[in-house]
């Protein structure tokens, strides 16, 4: 996927060298900066519980194999 250039440049998760961690850490210090710059932060948090359970499989397949 990543060859391919599929993944969002910003997407930490399923990506080499990246995980949870590195984007806490840079999520925090985004926040930090905007803090820092008077800038205005707002953030939107989601939870899709079970999302991968209601995906048409046979679609993430063919469009995984791209």
């Amino acid at each position: 996927m990543q060859k391919k250039n599929i993944l969002y440049p910003l997407q930490h998760g399923f990506r080499k060298g990246r995980s949870c961690e590195t984007q806490l850490i840079e999520f925090v210090d985004d926040i930090s900066k905007n803090l820092q710059e008077g800038r205005q932060t707002d953030i939107l948090i989601m939870d899709f519980a079970k999302a991968f359970d209601k995906v048409n499989h046979s679609l993430l397949i063919h469009k995984l194999r791209y």
